[in-house]
This record gives structure tokens, C-alpha cells and sequence, in this order.
């Protein structure tokens, strides 16, 4: 996407790592971009999502088409792939949801801890 009245290089490298998370997510799901409109039309009230807008939204060439950040939440729930949520925080919104997640495999595995030793009998 070479078309600079599109924006800075900074939006145009945005969208294109924005559709290329769109892209990914769609096909680590395991499912067709149909079953992810399908899904997303479910939830999505008053809203009809289709393939062919799935596909111009990953498409590079397609620079006009835009995903729409309402459709965020839904998007992540089909194809049950949380990136996108991701890509969209801050910088500083990431550091502090990895260190929640951290807090919580610490937790997790002081628990799974608790348990072996039950089982061996040493408190």
C-alpha cells in the first residue's frame, strides 16, 4: 500500500498491521470467514457482517475498507482469538494486562504447589 494520501507512514503501517492481526486470527480459528460472519451478524444487532467485507478488511489493496472498532468484541468471540483486543490498547495498557497475566500464572502455579505437597504429605 504504497498510496501516501492515505495518511503518515505511521497510519499506513498501522493498517497494515491491523490487517494483518485480522488476517491471522482468521486463520488460526479454524474456521471459514463465512462461519465468522455468520457468528459476528449473531451478535452484532441490527448488523450484517459478510465474506466479502471480511475479505477487504484483510485485503492491503483495499485500503478504504476499514474495520469498524464496534465490531472489535465480536470479531474476537468468533474466532475465539483475543489479539485484535490486544492489538488496539496501548503500549502501557499491554504492560499492564502481561502483568496481571504474570500475577495469575504465579498464583496458579503456587496453587498446583499447595497441592503436590499435600499429596506427599508435607505441609
Amino acid at each position: 500500500m504504497n498510496d501516501k494520501s492515505f495518511g503518515t507512514d505511521k497510519e499506513i503501517c498501522l493498517d497494515a498491521e491491523l490487517r494483518k492481526c485480522l488476517a491471522v486470527a482468521i486463520k488460526n480459528s479454524g474456521k471459514s470467514r463465512g462461519e465468522i460472519a455468520d457468528r459476528m451478524t449473531s451478535v452484532l444487532p441490527g448488523r450484517t457482517v459478510t465474506c466479502s467485507q471480511l475479505n477487504d478488511f484483510t485485503a492491503e489493496a483495499k485500503g478504504s475498507a476499514r474495520f469498524p472498532a464496534a465490531w472489535i468484541v465480536a470479531f474476537c468471540e468468533a474466532t475465539a482469538d483475543d489479539s485484535l483486543q490486544r492489538f488496539v490498547l496501548s503500549p502501557r495498557l499491554r504492560h499492564m494486562l502481561e502483568l496481571a497475566e504474570n500475577e495469575l500464572d504465579a498464583q496458579r502455579a503456587a496453587q498446583s504447589k499447595k497441592r503436590v505437597l499435600a499429596r506427599l504429605g508435607a505441609n
